[in-house]
């Protein structure tokens, strides 16, 4: 199960990354961000978001990462290598809003998106609880 794609912005003449404002940054109107986010496949782990000079990193709550690690054992993803080699980083999106807000938003979707029965699932797609697939 893949999450929802983010929304594009309606103001696409803005950039958070141009060297000049476009005319509805400058007057405050609107703010851009740049949002991406840190996987062990499909498993969200780390949502980092930029606007000019700002970054912000949101972990997700615990529950992913403990997620994480019991696919990895499922997995047989034991030994680093394997562990390190599952970790992806998505493209930027560009989203409304400061980096902090853009962070919060898209964690709180992921969070939504993948509520417990959900993540547990995905988990199950590794193989059964207590074996490993080396």
């Amino acid at each position: 199960m893949s999450s929802p794609p983010m929304r594009r912005p309606t103001k696409a003449s803005c950039s958070p990354r141009s060297s000049l404002p476009s005319p509805c940054c400058a007057r405050r109107r609107c703010r851009m961000a740049e949002v991406q986010v840190t996987r062990w496949h499909e498993i969200p782990s780390l949502v980092t978001a930029r606007d000019g000079d700002d970054t912000v990193k949101i972990p997700m709550p615990p529950r992913f990462q403990e997620a994480i690690d019991e696919a990895a054992m499922r997995a047989g993803a034991v030994d680093s290598d394997a562990y390190l080699e599952g970790w992806t980083r998505g493209e930027w999106q560009v989203m409304e809003g400061s980096a902090a807000e853009a962070a919060d938003h898209v964690s709180r979707e992921l969070d939504t998106t993948w509520n417990n029965e959900a993540l547990n699932g995905l988990v199950d797609t590794y193989g059964p609880p207590g074996e490993t697939n080396e």
